[in-house]
């Protein structure tokens, strides 16, 4: 008898720690190695971060919090967001995870049903593809053309779009590629009257 779950085996390695070893062989042998399988800076954490995390343990700031996140938090991340966008943000909008994978496999699992279709760019994040088929969703790649600087066209996005589409997922600066949508490369979408598919209006 198997000892996990079915769902278990669709979830795929994650790649970028799986070269770790390798890269810190390479390293230890005296080589320089500019590491691309981590999405982190290359830039230790700045001073002034360093001690607000330290001052907030000295206050003794510990314990369970508001899972959404600390409210003064979620304030500031509102109006910056609100300012920068033009949109009418509010702390109850706003939710702070520990990274993105946490909530892009949240959102699988809240918004998809089995044979739903989810769009999502390639090259981009593993957890993408991997989790899509483990919630047991459809994968449908948005390939980004190199060409474009690995971005895409409204019309890329609008041909993947059916009536089975329940997420799309587009991240910029593109995570490998480090691909930006431009102003000739972007899309408006409007959303139909008589649909839940998304019209494309360049």
């Amino acid at each position: 008898m198997n000892l996990f779950s079915e769902r278990t085996s669709l979830i795929d390695t994650e790649n970028a720690f799986k070269v770790g070893p390798y890269i810190a062989e390479i390293e230890a042998a005296g080589n320089k190695v500019i590491k691309c399988n981590l999405g982190e800076p290359d830039f230790a954490l700045p001073r002034h971060i360093r001690e607000e995390v330290k001052r907030q343990i000295d206050n003794d700031l510990t314990h369970y919090c508001d899972p959404q996140g600390i409210l003064p938090l979620r304030e500031a991340l509102a109006k910056d967001m609100s300012a920068k966008r033009g949109l009418a943000i509010t702390p109850a909008h706003i939710v702070v995870f520990p990274g993105a994978k946490p909530p892009i496999g949240l959102c699988q699992q809240t918004y998809t049903n089995p044979g739903d279709e989810i769009i999502y760019p390639s090259p981009g994040f593993p957890i993408y593809e991997s989790f899509i088929n483990y919630v047991g969703a459809k994968p449908v790649p948005l390939h980004l053309d190199e060409q474009r600087g690995f971005s895409f066209g409204g019309a890329d996005l609008d041909k993947l779009i059916t009536d089975r589409t329940r997420l799309i997922f587009i991240c910029f600066p593109s995570n490998p590629t480090g691909g930006v949508a431009t102003r000739e490369h972007s899309m408006k979408l409007q959303r139909r009257k008589d649909s839940k598919v998304w019209d494309n209006k360049k």
